[in-house]
């Protein structure tokens, strides 16, 4: 895998290991000024681990500067304001603050946010779990807490990061150079990092133990409507230049048992990188199938893949009408069975991106295109390409 780096030092316990190193907390401000200062109070009550604060002040107003200078004087962590005389956007002052740190391990974070306790040991914790954990986002206000504590895995596996709280190691965000400062002042340079992450061979994963509170978009609600459409359409319009649509992927699987059965259990590797890189999976499963096929418990739970056993829904009773007035007119759609004869009915009815799997390969139905999964995937992985392929 690309980009892994060495384990801990000999003797010592990985989690130690990182927890004794110094953490750059980047903090891009732009106004708010009691927002600002209780983030800020929110930190300096954390004494451990060792944090270098910057703050990059993106030209705010004087009682924004007046609280970030009030609260530098009430920390026990060394604390940098690099101060803007414009206001550059959120991913150059990210980029600015990388630049000035020196810490082994980065999180960036708005100053909209409350951390609580545990917060940041609880994703170091994480981070040294496995190796290709690139980066980590806290519980926030995403609903996720049910999963935490008590579970196989501390962490559920994302096909994307908020930005809102984005925690890793300063290799990688070295590596992949940070936030692409087009995407200024706002939107899509958090999907875009987790992509350049994601295509480097890393996972990105959310930590319900770690909690931090987030005060979602006050600074975008404080933006012209107009305005933020403006980007939001030039920056989405951008991303998909790059990176190309998410496809949702609904996968039928009769489990046939025959000399060109599927070995499913492998067909999850296949899923779930699909799911890494962004893309939603629907599988519903028959009753010939066992319905935790897909729940192993050495896996943890991925939130782009949703999986429902169906009972009797194959042979004559198969929905295919349901599948086509679910698929159509959605170009960014993909179908996948075992079965020969949807397979057969959905190339009959004209549906687009349908294939049939055959062993460890993917056939299509509009076209002689075959091949591997681990080179299907790489194919999309090549800027987006997939769509030119299968629309």
């Amino acid at each position: 895998m690309v980009g892994i780096r060495a384990g801990p030092e000999k003797g010592k316990p990985a989690f130690m290991t990182l927890l004794s190193q110094l953490v750059d907390i980047i903090i891009p401000v732009y106004n708010q000024p009691e927002l600002t200062y209780q983030c800020l109070k929110s930190i300096n009550q954390f004494v451990k681990p060792a944090l270098h604060i910057i703050v990059v002040d993106n030209n705010s107003d004087i009682e924004t500067r007046k609280r970030i200078t009030e609260a530098s004087k009430d920390t026990p962590h060394k604390f940098t304001i690099i101060k803007n005389s414009e206001n550059l956007g959120f991913s150059r002052a990210v980029n600015q603050g990388l630049e000035s740190g020196k810490g082994k391990l980065v999180c960036i974070l708005n100053n909209d946010t409350i951390v609580h306790k545990g917060w940041l040991t609880e994703m170091i914790r994480v981070l040294e779990t496995e190796p290709d954990i690139g980066l980590i986002n806290p519980e926030g206000t995403r609903g996720y807490k049910r999963f935490s504590s008590g579970g196989s895995f501390p962490y559920i596996e994302m096909g994307t990061l908020s930005g809102y709280c984005i925690f890793g190691k300063r290799f990688l965000l070295e590596e992949v150079e940070g936030f692409d400062e087009a995407y200024s002042p706002f939107l899509w340079e958090d999907t875009d990092l987790c992509r350049k992450v994601q295509k480097l061979g890393y996972r990105c994963v959310l930590v319900p133990d770690a909690y931090v509170d987030h005060i979602r978009s006050s600074s975008l609600n404080r933006v012209k409507q107009s305005y933020r459409q403006k980007v939001a359409e030039r920056n989405r319009t951008y991303y998909l230049s790059k990176w190309g649509k998410s496809l949702r992927v609904i996968c039928f699987l009769e489990g046939i048992k025959s000399e060109l059965a599927l070995p499913y259990k492998s067909l999850i590797s296949f899923f779930r990188q699909m799911a890494n890189v962004g893309h939603h999976i629907e599988l519903y499963i028959s009753s010939n199938l066992p319905a935790d096929i897909f729940f192993l418990a050495d896996m943890p739970f991925h939130v782009n893949i949703s999986v429902k056993c169906r009972r009797n829904v194959f042979g004559l009773s198969w929905p295919v009408r349901w599948i086509e007035g679910r698929c159509r007119g959605r170009k960014d759609d993909m179908l996948i069975t075992d079965s020969r004869l949807l397979f057969s009915a959905l190339s009959l009815m004209g549906t687009k991106a349908a294939y049939l799997l055959r062993n460890e390969s993917l056939v299509s139905n509009n076209s002689s295109f075959s091949m591997n999964w681990n080179d299907f995937l790489s194919l999309h992985q090549k800027q987006g390409l997939l769509n030119d392929v299968i629309m």
